[in-house]
């Protein structure tokens, strides 16, 4: 047996207000790039710039593919709980899922486009060391991040991706399926580095030198682990997988 869910936080011209829920849905599918196997999104210029970002299970794995099929839905909170608390987040449009025997097969999420953006992994190289503007950047990255933790939040996979770097130097933070909101106390030093770990690395890959790395965790509150985050990112860009090491998994762990 096959349902469907649509939900509209915000009004747009893609529903209207007694659509039936499989209608909505196909239209909005329809409106997707298929080139690309499992995870779609497309540009929209309706209502001023949306970005649907879609999700297909593909997996024959049942319970593999009920909990990736949750991917979006578990975003879309996130999306919204991250938004109360003040973050940098794209606004939420609408969700929409098809199950079948109760196993969710696709989904979507409708979100207001961020226009003039890239991200951090691709604006950074743009930028020389030394620049002003790399410079506030880099700082204000690093307040973000303490920002996103002072309120309980983690991302789980703080890429230079997920960053994105507006024409006016602001930054939001996207892409959160991984994310975790309000985790038990004992586990929040463990997330927090793992955030400042993921970040580290791609800053380095992405050209930051080592004072440059400094400057973000010290903008971040992470003076206690700058030296030990930057020396693991390194050893572990220099082995080239991404498999954890031993000194890593016992530093995200225990932080020693």
């Amino acid at each position: 047996m096959t349902s469907y869910r649509v939900e509209v936080l915000e009004a747009t011209s893609l529903f209207s207000p007694h659509d039936d829920p499989a209608a909505a849905f196909e239209r909005v599918w329809k409106l997707i790039p298929k080139d690309r196997p499992k995870r779609l999104w497309g540009f929209l210029d309706a209502d001023g710039g949306l970005f649907v970002k879609g999700l297909r299970s593909l997996r024959r794995n049942a319970l593999r593919s009920f909990s990736e099929g949750q991917r979006t839905r578990r975003e879309r909170w996130h999306l919204a709980r991250m938004a109360e608390r003040g973050l940098p987040v794209p606004r939420l449009m609408a969700y929409g899922q098809e199950s079948r025997a109760g196993f969710p097969v696709r989904s979507f999420l409708v979100e207001q486009l961020l226009r003039d953006t890239v991200d951090l992994d691709t604006w950074l190289p743009e930028h020389d060391e030394g620049e002003a503007e790399r410079s506030r950047v880099v700082h204000e990255l690093g307040q973000l991040v303490q920002r996103m933790h002072d309120a309980q939040v983690f991302h789980g996979d703080l890429s230079c991706r997920n960053i994105l770097v507006c024409d006016s130097g602001d930054l939001h933070l996207i892409d959160c399926p991984r994310a975790r909101i309000d985790p038990l106390p004992p586990r929040r030093q463990m997330f927090r580095r793992s955030d400042l770990f993921r970040l580290v690395r791609g800053l380095i890959r992405a050209g930051l030198s080592d004072v440059e790395l400094r400057v973000m965790l010290r903008a971040a509150r992470a003076e206690g682990v700058e030296w030990r985050v930057i020396e693991l990112a390194h050893a572990h860009d220099r082995q080239a997988t991404r498999r954890r090491s031993l000194p890593l998994t016992k530093w995200l762990l225990s932080g020693h």
